[in-house]
């Protein structure tokens, strides 16, 4: 069983990995100036994401993508609003510890 739920968090895990690559990758094409930090927190959270589960991960990065994007009056591209979803749903798995003690605007959270 344990090998099984090992599986689960390697799947999940490339699944989040693959959609920061995919929105990073996106937003640099933009070349927009105000999407700076949030690429360079993409980059933590990918960095970083053997340490922390997928889904916590997958969580605090669409919450902050989303309080960043109203706060700084980012307009996302329809592609990337549906790769924020994505995010998004992953990280509804993460129950209460996915956005227990999170600031959704601090980037230093990744």
């Amino acid at each position: 069983m344990e090998v099984n739920f090992m599986d689960q968090k390697n799947v999940q895990r490339e699944k989040v990995a693959h959609l920061i690559d995919d929105l990073y990758n996106q937003l640099a094409t933009d070349g927009d100036s105000k999407t700076i930090e949030i690429r360079e927190s993409l980059l933590k959270a990918y960095r970083h994401l053997d340490r922390k589960s997928p889904e916590v991960t997958a969580n605090h990065l669409a919450n902050y993508l989303r309080f960043t994007g109203y706060t700084e009056k980012i307009a996302y591209t329809q592609a990337q609003d549906e790769v924020i979803s994505q995010l998004s749903q992953l990280g509804q798995s993460a129950g209460l510890n996915g956005s227990y003690k999170t600031a959704y605007g601090d980037k230093s959270q990744f």
